[in-house]
């Protein structure tokens, strides 16, 4: 098993205390290993994640949702901003 600590941004943030500091998922694993274990741990999380683009992030670089990760990454779930 490979542990990976995971930050959430911009509205899913509000759902960072709801997640282990770390997430365990098999080794071998990628960014959608992982994301399929945390909408297990939280289905409201799921279900924002269902309804919209997120960018991910691992060890600060943008990846895509196939990268393979390593125990102990850094990641990152990034939902679009907005502003002016």
């Amino acid at each position: 098993m490979m542990n990976i600590k995971v930050t959430l941004f911009g509205r899913l943030s509000d759902f960072q205390n709801c997640l282990p500091a770390t997430i365990a998922i098999k080794d071998p694993g990628c960014f959608r290993d992982l994301l399929t274990q945390i909408k297990q741990l939280d289905p409201q999380l799921a279900q924002q994640i269902a309804s919209t683009t997120i960018t991910l992030a691992c060890n600060n670089q943008i990846v895509d949702i196939d990268k393979p990760l390593v125990d102990g990454d850094q990641v990152a779930l990034l939902p679009p901003v907005t502003g002016g």
